[in-house]
């Protein structure tokens, strides 16, 4: 197994209440060739946080424990997949994180429009006070495109070239939904405000002329492992986590809901990605806690060759 990882995760959640998830018109597979790594491994167990199996590490019957996931099924688009993958650094045999799951969506485009998207949901039943609370999650991106990596001699550094229809196609947002009135089951549409989970990290610009025409150039400047604009490519075999915190208001008084949106923008041909989230934290705010960042936490390595 290859695991070409760098620096350390930090985000932690705790399971709190157990109850069967589901999902719907989707193939449920598993990830055993992937890794990830955390030099705080005292934290996996994030004890204290309000949502039900945010860390992933419970499932049944190959679905996450207290998620629904559903995929609303499009021509031209392979049927995506729903993978428990498994992020314990070097496998499950290591002494730093013996055990560390993590929840895998994969779409692929193979002639459909776009866009497409895959939707999971977990009811915050613990969440049974309205007010601020701080929210956490940690989420990574490899997919496969046409690229190529070019050395720039007047700027001196590397500029990631890919096909044309790549920038901002692969998206995942995270968002708390409430559950409209006299309505039974929660719907994407609950959710007002989509936050983006992966920003926005390189320049981006378009080839009007020559060889390169029908390419994108991302100003990489160091950053090449941070998904993005675009995900890490697979024969990178590593990506780093992009962790996202901040306050959000929850009325607990409309069934709140948390919400997962990942998917593909999109018909650009061929093209697949796949999506990894781990560590969603829910826990009451305090005064300290206050505005909104992303930061880069820990990497996940997979084997190129494996199939999603």
């Amino acid at each position: 197994m290859k695991t070409k990882l760098t620096l350390a995760l930090v985000l932690s959640l705790v399971l709190v209440l157990f109850v069967v998830g589901s999902a719907s018109a989707i193939k449920l597979v598993s990830y055993d060739d992937t890794a990830g790594e955390n030099d705080r491994p005292d934290t996996e167990s994030g004890e204290g946080s309000l949502i039900c199996n945010g860390n992933f590490d419970e499932w049944e019957g190959g679905v996450p424990v207290c998620w629904t996931v559903v995929e609303l099924a499009q021509s031209g688009w392979e049927e995506d997949h729903l993978s428990n993958v498994n992020l314990a650094f070097i496998g499950d045999t290591a002494t730093e994180i013996p055990f560390n799951d993590g929840l895998g969506l994969f779409v692929r485009n193979i002639g459909g429009s776009g866009p497409h998207w895959i939707y999971g949901d977990n009811e915050l039943t613990n969440v049974i006070a309205s007010g601020y609370y701080w929210v956490e999650a940690h989420a990574t991106m490899w997919g496969y495109y046409q690229q190529v990596e070019v050395w720039d001699p007047i700027f001196e550094w590397n500029t990631l070239v890919t096909e044309d229809g790549m920038t901002l196609n692969s998206q995942a947002f995270y968002g708390i939904g409430h559950l409209q009135e006299g309505a039974e089951t929660a719907d994407p549409s609950d959710v007002s405000d989509w936050r983006e989970l992966f920003p926005v990290a390189w320049g981006t610009d378009q080839y009007t002329s020559g060889a390169l025409a029908d390419y994108e150039f991302h100003e990489m400047n160091g950053d090449k492992w941070v998904p993005g604009v675009v995900p890490c490519a697979n024969p990178w075999e590593a990506c780093y986590n992009v962790a996202r915190y901040e306050t959000v208001w929850i009325d607990a008084d409309s069934t709140p809901y948390y919400w997962l949106k990942a998917g593909q923008k999109f018909d650009t041909f061929n093209v697949w990605t796949v999506f990894v989230f781990d560590d969603i934290l829910v826990v009451a705010a305090d005064d300290s806690d206050d505005g909104s960042m992303h930061d880069v936490n820990g990497a996940t390595g997979w084997d190129q060759d494996e199939a999603r």
